[in-house]
């Protein structure tokens, strides 16, 4: 492997993991806007 193809590859997973972190933050977020909401309802 090339240097090249190798920080390609590093820059995918990184992309990757940004994405997912992104995605479990909005996930997080939600669930404790679920949770306020629940108990303003009760």
């Amino acid at each position: 492997m090339s240097g090249k193809q190798v920080t390609k590859k590093m820059r995918k997973n990184n992309n990757r993991n940004i994405i997912s972190a992104k995605y479990n933050l909005n996930l997080k977020k939600q669930g404790f806007f679920l949770m306020k909401n629940c108990e303003k309802s009760k």
